[in-house]
């Protein structure tokens, strides 16, 4: 059966019918990406406590410290790799919005066609 795509002149939008099994793929992909989300945030968290761990090491030290070549650019890639994961995080967040959206979309186009259907069956049934 080929699906129609349907104008809602109340909206002005296009509704089409979503299956169930690209329901549950859209539902899969969300959860996928909130483990993902979950799995990103503990790794932030992790990186932080490692940087936090060496701020009180050097504020710890009696003198002066010194930092090392070696150190500075341990600190950098520290800095960069937390942002990097951030950015990564942001980016997930905003992906899940977005399947959110698709999801309340498609419960909303399934209504629609509901109702649609109820409208035929009225229809037919008074001609």
């Amino acid at each position: 059966m080929e699906e129609t795509p349907i104008l809602d002149n109340s909206t002005s939008s296009i509704v089409v019918r979503v299956s169930e099994e690209e329901r549950q793929k859209y539902e899969e992909e969300i959860r996928k990406l909130y483990k993902q989300l979950d799995d990103k945030d503990d790794e932030i968290n992790q990186q932080s406590q490692m940087v936090e761990k060496l701020k009180e090491q050097m504020l710890d030290q009696e003198e002066p410290l010194e930092l090392s070549g070696a150190l500075e650019e341990e600190f950098t890639v520290a800095r960069l790799y937390i942002n990097k994961i951030k950015s990564e995080v942001k980016s997930m967040v905003k992906r899940c919005h977005q399947l959110e959206n698709l999801q309340l979309q498609c419960r909303k186009m399934e209504e629609t066609g509901r109702e649609l259907s109820s409208c035929h069956l009225l229809i037919s049934q008074r001609l």
